[in-house]
């Protein structure tokens, strides 16, 4: 039998119930077929221990939980179309949000070229936290199951599911092909006169941007062609020469002496920028000082801070953004990437103002690839 989906998490950051820190946690996903109908069943389990899967209140089962799974990720319809669950861990497996040692797994789940589900969540780290146990797909109607207390402990099989009825999933989601290549950069919208200019941004073939060093090198001419031999570190050196050399960040016109704040872990993958009222001599604010700094930029602000941050952008939020300064004809702007890949929104451009807020100039999305 093949081995189960699985995507790991580290536990040690869980609540007091959780087992040893050294434990590890597995998430599975499961999928049968029964003519016409078919049920997604996810189950935890630490370790090499085996997962027991749950099942949904009977009215919905109706016999589909005693199917014996031959093959977790797929399975056939009598009409032949085929079922396929594919459950992945996000890029980095670095845990997200509330519930601290939990990563934000994800599945796919399509029927034939149609998909029903794309990078979902099954173990939610925001508000609310139903975890979703089962997904049953019938002709008519797709129902979603969810546990709605707790989350998804293998010490708690059993516990009863709240289904509801899902069926918007089943219309609209045919493939759209004139988007692009599945996983290239779509220009899902621009501000007025920038259509071009965002189209630049993209590299041919590319999946994405993963800065704008690598989509337009005349973005970052002031630094030394040395020093962008190495994409992977380049972005980094900018920052480093920014802090060290300042730019106008707002454009006022005005050369400004900005601070960065970063930091790379579970509470805070971000790195944005911010003007004091006055000259502050620490210009970089990382680790346990960006954390306080970050909860309290409300503060901040009303204090006569310009924070530049993630929280102005249709991302929402400010602890998982990452703004990385681009410069075109003597203006600034940021390229701002949420720190976990399966946002609809893969790529954002955005042009700070003297105001302290800053306005959207590109959004790009990752067209869907199974």
């Amino acid at each position: 039998m093949k081995r189960f989906l699985a995507a790991m998490v580290v536990v040690g950051a869980l609540s007091a119930t959780t087992p040893a820190s050294a434990d590890e946690l597995w998430m599975y996903g499961a999928v049968v077929c029964q003519g016409d109908r078919a049920m997604v069943r996810f189950a935890a389990a630490y370790n090499e221990t085996a997962p027991v899967f749950s099942a949904p209140p009977a009215a919905v089962d109706r016999g589909l939980s005693r199917i014996a799974i031959r093959d977790p990720s797929t399975c056939t319809f009598d009409d032949g179309r085929v079922v396929h669950l594919a459950h992945t861990m996000l890029a980095d497996a670095t845990p997200y949000g509330m519930a601290g040692g939990i990563s934000s797994n994800v599945f796919t789940l399509s029927i034939g070229d149609r998909v029903l589900y794309r990078r979902d969540a099954i173990w939610r780290t925001r508000e609310p936290f139903q975890t979703l146990a089962t997904v049953i797909i019938e002709p008519e109607r797709v129902l979603e199951c969810r546990y709605t207390e707790g989350s998804l402990e293998p010490e708690q099989p059993g516990r009863p599911q709240t289904c509801t009825n899902a069926s918007q999933r089943l219309a609209g989601l045919e493939p759209d092909r004139s988007r692009g290549a599945p996983g290239t950069l779509h220009l899902e919208r621009s501000a007025p006169g920038e259509e071009g200019f965002c189209r630049a941004l993209v590299v041919p073939a590319a999946r994405l941007f993963s800065s704008p060093l690598d989509a337009w090198p005349a973005f970052v001419s002031s630094l030394p062609a040395e020093m962008i031999v190495d994409r992977e570190d380049a972005r980094y050196r900018l920052r480093d020469k920014l802090l060290a050399d300042g730019f106008d960040l707002d454009n006022d016109g005005v050369h400004d002496r900005p601070v960065l704040i970063e930091s790379e872990g579970n509470y805070i993958d971000a790195a944005y920028w911010a003007l004091p009222p006055r000259p502050v001599r620490e210009r970089r604010i990382m680790r346990a000082d960006a954390h306080d700094f970050t909860d309290n930029v409300d503060t901040l602000r009303a204090e006569g801070w310009r924070v530049f941050a993630g929280d102005q952008t249709t991302y929402g939020e400010i602890r998982y953004v990452t703004l990385t300064p681009i410069f075109r004809f003597g203006d600034t702007y940021f390229h701002a990437r949420w720190a976990v890949p399966n946002q609809p929104l893969s790529d954002l451009v955005m042009r700070p103002g003297p105001d302290g807020g800053m306005d959207e100039v590109c959004v790009f999305t990752v067209v869907p690839a199974l």
